[in-house]
């Protein structure tokens, strides 16, 4: 039987060569994110978690095309995306999948621990020496190798 599945978003945070994460005391350093709310499209819930989490405003890296009519529009492509089986979180308390889509984003001015968190900007030198989870870690050596070739 499969699993119920939510989405979520995640964005990795860059500026000037280093990428921001968060302190969660359950596991670690994280990237910003977290649940898409019931009719919010990914774009929408990106920027609303990145009021909730850091309270500042972000710019999505990468250039969807132009709309095309009022009713179709383009967005931002994820940067990465992944599928995390979890027994339970804060919106299900029961297993399923989180389907996570990860954008790459920029922000507008500095960005705060708006919900108690720890925040800290990360070189891709302190990436690669501290622990970190795994899928984290290769997110954003990802990040790191693309902003490496601009």
């Amino acid at each position: 039987m499969s699993l119920p599945v939510h989405f979520v978003v995640n964005f990795v945070v860059i500026r000037e060569g280093q990428i921001l994460l968060e302190d969660d005391p359950k596991i670690g350093w994280k990237l910003p994110g977290g649940h898409m709310e019931d009719f919010e499209d990914p774009i929408e819930a990106v920027e609303r978690e990145s009021l909730e989490e850091l309270k500042t405003n972000i710019i999505f890296l990468g250039h969807p095309l132009p709309s095309v009519s009022d009713d179709a529009h383009f967005i931002p492509a994820p940067f990465e995306m992944f599928i995390h089986k979890v027994a339970g979180d804060r919106n299900l308390n029961a297993p399923h999948r989180n389907v996570g889509l990860v954008y790459l984003v920029g922000v507008r001015s500095e960005p705060l621990g708006n919900e108690g968190q720890k925040l800290k900007w990360f070189t891709k030198n302190e990436i690669e020496q501290s622990e970190i989870h795994q899928a984290v870690r290769l997110i954003c050596m990802k990040a790191f190798d693309l902003i490496d070739c601009h």
